[in-house]
């Protein structure tokens, strides 16, 4: 054997295990990452908006008892999926920690059920709040992740549009207008009786009542599903009153679906 052949056989051999290590130590991409946990999280909110639109909206305890029962399914779906997701060089650090978030909501709304199905309102105040707190953490830390949907981050363009319809919904008089095009049937079943008579005739008889401007505090959401819009009334009968107004999206337009008190 001569000697070029003996050192040629080591040398394929190097490169054997020199492409073996190169493949199993290979990660995804960050743009792959992100779409791929984003896509799940996505998943989920429009699960939860089926879920929703088929229970509807209620401060009830029992209703919103029902309501949390029928979500947890899907929330250990999305988690199990996400966990599965492997995240690239420095998003790792802030992806675990956002599955230790996840997985501390999971704990505190399995409390949260408990209490719902005891009934015990006032109990549930800090455990509300816990999971308020964590949601917001959640998002931060998903921010750092680099995720899009999974940490609430509208696109620019649907921030502002979803923004221009509560301005529309909260200031305008015209009941047509608002009580037609821009809100959902869940949003008049919550405070209209359905009725878009009974929505039409309070744009008419509170006009004067409603707010001379509104100041954006925070928009939030989820691209082409849902969006949040955190605001504060200036004059009017609420001035200074925050709220936060949550959008669907319907036929590719923002949709106001239910107002709820802020904190």
């Amino acid at each position: 054997m001569s000697r070029s052949i003996r050192f040629f056989i080591p040398l394929i051999v190097l490169l054997a295990i020199v492409g073996i290590s190169a493949c199993g130590s290979s990660e995804p991409s960050a743009d792959d990452f992100v779409a791929e946990a984003d896509e799940i999280c996505t998943e989920q909110v429009r699960d939860f908006q089926k879920v929703e639109a088929k229970l509807g909206s209620s401060a009830d305890l029992k209703e919103e008892e029902t309501l949390q029962k029928q979500l947890l399914p899907l929330r250990e779906k999305s988690l199990s999926e996400l966990e599965e997701v492997e995240a690239p060089g420095d998003a790792a650090k802030p992806y675990d920690r956002y599955l230790e978030i996840r997985r501390q909501l999971r704990d505190v709304r399995a409390e949260q059920l408990k209490l719902l199905e005891k009934g015990d309102e006032e109990a549930l105040e800090p455990v509300n709040e816990k999971i308020g707190d964590l949601n917001d953490e959640l998002d931060e830390v998903g921010k750092e992740a680099g995720l899009k949907a999974c940490a609430s981050v509208l696109p620019k363009d649907q921030a502002k549009e979803a923004q221009k319809v509560v301005e529309e919904v909260a200031l305008t008089t015209d009941p047509k207008r608002v009580c037609r095009e821009l809100v959902t049937q869940n949003y008049l079943d919550l405070g209209f009786e359905g009725k878009f008579e009974v929505c039409a005739k309070f744009q008419r008889e509170e006009s004067d009542n409603f707010a001379d401007a509104v100041k954006v505090e925070e928009v939030s959401g989820v691209a082409d599903t849902s969006a949040s819009v955190h605001i504060t009334e200036v004059g009017g009968m609420y001035d200074g009153e925050e709220s936060v107004w949550v959008l669907t999206r319907e036929g590719g337009e923002w949709k106001v679906n239910l107002i709820s008190a802020s904190a």
